[in-house]
């Protein structure tokens, strides 16, 4: 997969998660659930949802899910936090300014640069840190695919009227420092660290259909091995999973339903 065809899984996933979180806020939920899309070839074979779980952890299960459905792309969206960037300091950082660069890496609580994964979420939740104007609220996509290329939006937002209403905030300079930092590998808004080695990882471990070649590699074979791994993953309540199907691909929708799985065409 090329490096274009990655960022338009990133684009079609951050058209989704945005409407997923503004029905939620209609809906008075404060907080939505991680997605993973699991692609084979062009197709998007399978969505986990789960709850509750960091960012490295829930790069083990995107691992997990490349391995197990022999997948050639993730892509991941979850809730998190990310630097207050104003747009001002941005562009004096990505210019080249030290100082503003500095300023933007900097823990406000400890006065030094953020040196953990899941410090800023300390920083949020712990020191007040979003009413402070400390840290943001965003959504993060990223997308992996075996070639080890990836690809990552943020979407920072905030609520408006004691939280009735969700306003996505636009940060395109902001946006390109995040990949600048994304690049480089450094600071929490780098998806590089325990997220992406986790990705990286998972995505470089043969897969079942590697290890276990499929004598048939017919659609039905594959939808029943889909089957099998989703079952896997629910009954160890790691995930919930939905199986996806072309509407044209009689074959695996029969072989499904047969499993007793919910399928979900495209």
């Amino acid at each position: 997969m090329s490096v274009v065809q990655l960022a338009e899984r990133v684009e079609r996933a951050v058209v989704g998660i945005r409407k997923t979180k503004e029905w939620a806020t209609r809906k008075g939920r404060a907080d939505i659930a991680a997605q993973i899309e699991v692609y084979r070839g062009d197709q998007m074979v399978a969505l986990l949802t789960v709850n509750g779980l960091s960012a490295d952890i829930l790069g083990k299960l995107g691992g997990l899910s490349a391995h197990a459905f022999d997948a050639d792309t993730l892509v991941l969206s979850f809730e998190t936090y990310g630097t207050v960037t104003d747009p001002e300091l941005v562009q004096r950082a990505a210019a080249g300014d030290e100082e503003a660069h500095a300023a933007l890496m900097r823990n406000p609580v400890t006065g030094r640069p953020y040196e953990y994964v899941g410090q800023i979420r300390e920083v949020a939740e712990e020191h007040d840190g979003i009413a402070k104007g400390w840290v943001t609220e965003m959504i993060t996509v990223v997308a992996v695919n075996r070639a080890g290329d990836m690809d990552i939006r943020n979407l920072p937002f905030h609520y408006a009227s004691n939280g009735r209403y969700l306003m996505w905030d636009h940060v395109a300079a902001a946006e390109k420092w995040w990949r600048d930092q994304r690049d480089k590998g450094e600071g929490e808004t780098s998806v590089r660290g325990g997220l992406a080695d986790a990705l990286i990882t998972g995505m470089n471990i043969p897969s079942m259909g590697q290890i276990l070649p499929d004598p048939q590699n017919t659609e039905m074979s594959r939808a029943e091995r889909d089957a099998w791994a989703a079952e896997f993953i629910q009954r160890a309540r790691l995930a919930a999973v939905i199986l996806c199907s072309p509407e044209d691909n009689g074959d695996r929708v029969r072989t499904l339903k047969r499993a007793g799985m919910r399928d979900m065409r495209g």
